[in-house]
């Protein structure tokens, strides 16, 4: 969970060539769903901690 939060607020992509929906495609055109899953935990753990 460090790990995580210690990205702080930037953008977090999973870069692989192989995968356009978990994945950025390898060039920037895929959903990037890993990413942006693994952003919503951090701000809802960062949340959390807050209180």
């Amino acid at each position: 969970m460090s790990i995580l939060l210690s990205t702080g607020d930037c953008t977090i992509v999973e870069h692989t060539t192989n995968d356009a929906y978990w994945g950025d495609g390898g060039n920037g055109h895929g959903q990037n769903r890993l990413g942006t899953l693994l952003m919503e935990i951090r701000d809802g753990v960062e949340d959390k901690l807050r209180l």
